[in-house]
């Protein structure tokens, strides 16, 4: 995860002690550094068939100064081209998983590597989309999660565009490093989530996609 500089540190603490900021605390705006280093990586991406929109509370907030708040997640919108609207779900998912995914988790990678982010298997991924995207996403079932790269996902179908993350309360499985309920109900092995024990020990899960 990443270490803020000792100044940074030293300026948090400075407002936490010396500014009337309410109820918010050293770790809330230690996130907000955080959430701000991953937005300006993400957005300083382009597409040649699609564009971000920084959408949602946490938008109102930072891009507009209408509310005042500090936001548990990011809510980003993938708006297609026009030119995307005869493609096939084939070509569609394609482009969404290794163009559009493949950069963003490039970004935040580098993100990740420079110390700057956690990893993307503490979240989990909430996607809402509708018509072919929908349909395409859809098709793949719970082998969506290991698409994106974190520990659950769940797909909705909505006009509305918008993909929101929020981080699982859940403890780290130490084989596969997926956040899940399930870790530690196997009294045989603690650390390990059900599907590792079911891999390791049982009939292993089934997997189509991904």
């Amino acid at each position: 995860m990443r270490t803020l500089s000792a100044e940074r540190i030293e300026l948090i603490d400075a407002l936490v002690a010396e500014a009337n900021i309410g109820d918010i605390t050293a770790g809330l705006l230690e996130k907000d550094e955080h959430l701000t280093a991953a937005l300006q990586a993400v957005f300083g991406l382009s597409f040649e068939h699609a564009s971000l929109v920084f959408c949602g509370g946490t938008s109102l907030s930072k891009a507009h100064g209408l509310i005042e708040r500090m936001s548990e997640d990011a809510d980003i919108k993938v708006v297609l081209s026009p030119d995307t609207v005869n493609w096939s779900k084939t070509k569609l998912r394609r482009y969404l998983g290794d163009d559009v995914r493949g950069q963003v988790t490039k970004a935040l990678e580098e993100l990740r590597e420079a110390g700057k982010i956690g990893s993307s298997l503490q979240a989990e991924v909430e996607l809402h989309c509708a018509g072919e995207k929908f349909d395409a996403l859809a098709s793949l079932g719970d082998d969506l999660k290991f698409v994106l790269i974190c520990s659950s996902t769940v797909l909705v179908e909505d006009a509305a565009e918008q993909v929101v993350a929020t981080p699982l309360p859940h403890a780290k499985c130490e084989r596969c490093w997926h956040v899940r309920a399930d870790v530690g109900a196997s009294a045989e092995h603690p650390t390990l989530c059900g599907r590792c024990v079911s891999n390791l020990h049982g009939a292993g899960e089934a997997r189509t996609h991904a």
